[in-house]
C-alpha cells in the first residue's frame, strides 16, 4: 500500500451486525410505543355524546372524592345501589389507578361513568362501568363515547353484583 491510501476496513461479524440492528430496532419500537400510548385524547363535549334516556341519570353530581379512586368507588357504590335492578355496561377490571383514571380523564364530568369496587386475586381493583338501564337488552344496545377508545365491546352487568 503506498503513501495516502486509505486501508480499506476489515468486514464486521455478521452476528454483531444483527444485535446491533436489532438494538436499534428496539429502541425505535420503545419510540413509537411512548408515542402512541402518550397520544392526546380526543374528549367530546357533552352535546356529541349520545346518554341513553333508558333509565334517569342521578342527580348526585360526579366530582372526584378527596380519597382518590376508593372515594370515588364509595360515591359510585351509593349512586348505583339506589338503583335497585338496573344494568350498567363494564368497560374495564383494572388493579393500577392509571388505567382508571385514563377513561374519567377521556369523558370529564361523564355522569354515566361508574368506578365500582372488585377484588382481583384479592387485590383490591375497579371496575369502570358506563350508564344506567332498565334491562340487560336495553345495556346490550347501548354505545359508550368514542372518546374512551375502547378496544372490545363492553359487557352488560347488573349493579347489584357490585355489591361487597
Amino acid at each position: 500500500m503506498g503513501k495516502g491510501e486509505a486501508e480499506e476496513p476489515a468486514p464486521r461479524d455478521g452476528k454483531a451486525l444483527l444485535s446491533a440492528g436489532g438494538l436499534l430496532l428496539a429502541v425505535a419500537g420503545v419510540f413509537v410505543l411512548g408515542a402512541v400510548l402518550h397520544r392526546e385524547v380526543p374528549v367530546a363535549t357533552p352535546e356529541a355524546v349520545d346518554v341513553p334516556a333508558d333509565v334517569p341519570a342521578a342527580s348526585v353530581p360526579v366530582e372526584e372524592a378527596p380519597q382518590g379512586l376508593a372515594g370515588r368507588a364509595r360515591t359510585d357504590m351509593d349512586r348505583a345501589s339506589a338503583k335497585p335492578g338496573a344494568w350498567t355496561l363494564q368497560l374495564v377490571v383494572a388493579c393500577q389507578e392509571e388505567g382508571v383514571q385514563r377513561l374519567l380523564d377521556a369523558v370529564p364530568g361523564d355522569d354515566q361513568l361508574y368506578v365500582l369496587p372488585r377484588e382481583v386475586s384479592g387485590r383490591p381493583c375497579w371496575a369502570v362501568t358506563w350508564g344506567t338501564f332498565s334491562t340487560e337488552a336495553a345495556a346490550a344496545a347501548a354505545s359508550p363515547p368514542d372518546a374512551l377508545g375502547l378496544r372490545e365491546r363492553p359487557r352488560p352487568k347488573e349493579f347489584s353484583s357490585f355489591t361487597p
